[in-house]
């Protein structure tokens, strides 16, 4: 089962999906020299993330949304891992569902990016 929660037990989705394998991000610079070659430069350890889409109803989008804008920790468990770290972004939400005037019918969906904080379970 794939679920995204709060550390306290709620649950904000159970519909977690296409979750990539760990992803690093390091801040490099560049530089080309006088004889033609380059020099990279690495600074600081890599930060370590994964990407998932993400459906939702309007409440969980809104608790998500808070968190986020927080930096409040959750916890993604996929298949057979589970990641604990803060979402990067606001979510870029899209409605998948047309025509519902009730609003608990109605579901979004996004990508999100998850910092991770602590590791691989």
């Amino acid at each position: 089962m794939t679920k995204i929660e709060a550390l306290d037990g709620t649950i904000l989705s159970l519909i977690c999906k296409e979750i990539t394998p760990v992803k690093y991000d390091a801040t490099t610079i560049k530089t080309k020299l006088l004889d033609g070659s380059y020099h990279v430069q690495t600074i600081g350890t890599p930060a370590r993330y994964v990407e998932f889409t993400v459906q939702v109803n309007p409440t969980q989008a809104d608790s998500i949304n808070l968190m986020q804008s927080q930096g409040e920790t959750v916890k993604l468990t996929g298949y057979d891992e589970t990641f604990y770290g803060k979402i990067d972004e606001p979510a870029a939400w899209e409605r998948i569902t047309i025509g519902y005037s009730n609003r608990s019918r109605v579901v979004y969906e996004a990508r999100l990016k998850l910092i991770i904080d602590s590791g691989v379970v």
